[in-house]
């Protein structure tokens, strides 16, 4: 598939929003694992910077589909890993 995203962290401080690219989001790649895995609110705007197709997964049945097949969290539980110590590296 095609299509390109981003993941934007946005701050306030003193009435002025300043939002920070964080990542890009290549085709294939999930997002909201986090949300949906913790049912807490988002703490990333992903915006598509080239046109996309996005599948949506409500958190019960992606939690639902965990418990089916928990080879799914793992796969999914991997990449969050990746990107946390590519985070404490930089």
């Amino acid at each position: 598939e095609s299509g390109k995203l981003i993941a934007e962290f946005t701050s306030s401080g003193d009435r002025n929003f300043q939002s920070r690219v964080l990542g890009h989001i290549d085709p294939g790649d999930i997002v909201g694992e986090l949300g949906a895995m913790s049912n807490e609110p988002r703490s990333l705007t992903i915006r598509a910077i080239k046109p996309s197709k996005l599948l949506k997964l409500p958190s019960h049945q992606f939690m639902k589909l965990c418990n089916l097949h928990p080879s799914v969290m793992f796969e999914t539980v991997h990449p969050i890993i990746e990107r946390s110590k590519d985070l404490i590296q930089h």
